[in-house]
């Protein structure tokens, strides 16, 4: 017998690699039909951010008077802040503000560096602490000062033996190297063009769109979502300001990554921690339709976060056709790029949003990208369960598991999902499946040495 090897919905890595076989010229003529019937560039359009989170130990200690420091990472493009063990008092807060220097020590004292705060700022109580999951927001910069700001029992000054907060930094996370991949342009050349969509945002090495106020939709292949993700809903290259940075929920978030057809990723979006609004109640979100019949005269939209030559990972749109139409995913030839997974695949004719760009498949001479049908029924199912009001925690675990009913009539799951970034090798038998989406009709078989 041979036996090849699948991954996931990627037919251009698959090892092909024979051994003992009697009707070698067979089988060689048979993968070279369907090497020559197969795109050979179906990839996954996630860009792997290069991220580290440093391990800190800034500890105020208990204190009702302020305290404050400057943390900084020479050279780092973005810097994040590990707040999650700090305790604040009800009137309590603390202000994180970017700071200009790109010479700041971590160790550094602010005296030695004479540090002027600029461009960013951010408040946070107790309350946005929650909605922020324990994090600061994104910095567009490699610098952050923190201050803790006591609580003054409500008589404007500090008090001593007043009310008692603590300011605990316990890691710092920097990076995003950010570089071109997978670009699956349809032809000699990459016709995007800048867009301005409010409605989806940039989220790691991908996009993401919402569908509702807190409801918002990825590919699966991005990975779980941490506590410090944020989706940035900006239009260029540089991070969102924290008014439009948020938060996942990640008690909400479900996704699966298991190739072309079965990758889809969706949950619920915190308030931002500053403003207190809802993503939708700003941005406002696209409304979901019906997968169009037939191909002729229909055409889709991509708008997402790609990398390019110009302006990469700022927000870029194109329309192409609809190529073919199946029963878990949809194809077409806009144009995209990593960093484009996820985005919303739009049908150009009615502006309604029929599915969720996950692979590429376009090269010089032509081919189409692919996505993830919106009414697929496993994601469709939880699209309504993210949406839904509840009263009682039966009305949540219905086809979701360990679920409950929260105190604001939301469904949430007891066990928070692991974050990753990486994605989950999928069954054999979904591999074998995604193959033979691909093979669209070509015809194999297993042959006996004899």
């Amino acid at each position: 017998f041979f036996v090849v090897v699948l991954p996931c919905g990627n037919i251009a890595e698959t090892d092909r690699n024979m051994m003992n076989l009697s009707q070698s010229k067979l089988i060689l003529s048979l993968l070279f039909s369907v090497a020559t019937r197969t795109p050979s560039n179906t990839n996954a359009q996630y860009v792997e951010p290069c991220e580290t989170l440093l391990p800190h130990d800034f500890d105020s200690g208990e204190t009702s008077f302020s305290a404050r420091t400057t943390l900084g990472r020479e050279g780092t493009p973005w810097i994040q802040l590990d707040l999650s063990e700090t305790e604040l008092a009800p009137r309590a807060k603390i202000v994180l503000s970017l700071v200009s220097t790109t010479d700041v020590r971590e160790d550094a004292s602010r005296d030695d560096n004479e540090l002027i705060a600029e461009q960013s700022v951010q408040e946070l109580d107790a309350t946005g602490l929650k909605s922020s999951n324990g994090f600061s927001a994104m910095f567009d910069g490699d610098a952050v000062t923190v201050e803790l700001v006591p609580d003054d029992g409500g008589e404007g000054g500090v008090r001593q033996g007043g009310p008692k907060s603590r300011l605990r930094v316990s890691g710092v996370r920097v990076g995003l190297c950010e570089g071109k991949s997978d670009e699956t342009i349809c032809g000699s050349r990459d016709d995007r063009t800048q867009s301005y969509d409010d409605r989806q945002g940039r989220i790691g090495g991908c996009t993401g769109w919402l569908i509702s106020e807190d409801v918002f939709v990825q590919a699966g292949h991005c990975g779980t979502p941490s506590s410090g993700t944020r989706i940035h809903f900006t239009y260029s290259q540089s991070l969102a300001p924290v008014q439009k940075q948020y938060a996942a929920d990640v008690s909400t978030y479900k996704g699966i990554n298991s190739g072309v057809g079965k990758d889809w990723g969706a949950g619920r979006l915190l308030p931002n921690a500053s403003t207190g609004k809802l993503p939708g109640e700003v941005q406002g979100w696209y409304v979901l339709g019906g997968v169009p019949s037939r191909t002729s005269g229909n055409t889709i939209r991509i708008t997402g976060y790609g990398t390019a030559d110009i302006n990469s990972r700022s927000q870029k749109t194109h329309v192409g056709d609809l190529v073919s139409i199946h029963s878990e995913h949809l194809r077409y030839d806009p144009d995209t790029t990593g960093g484009n997974s996820g985005s919303p695949v739009v049908h150009e004719q009615t502006g309604l949003a029929v599915g969720i760009h996950t692979h590429g498949g376009c090269d010089s001479s032509g081919g189409s990208n692919q996505g993830t049908r919106i009414d697929r029924s496993d994601l469709a199912s939880h699209i309504d369960w993210l949406r839904k009001t509840c009263t009682q925690d039966a009305q949540c675990s219905s086809n979701h598991g360990s679920a409950y009913c929260d105190d604001g009539g939301r469904c949430r799951f007891n066990a928070v999902p692991v974050p990753s970034s990486t994605p989950v090798p999928c069954p054999i038998s979904e591999r074998l499946e995604s193959w033979l989406h691909e093979m669209e009709g070509v015809f194999f078989g297993f042959f006996r040495g004899g």
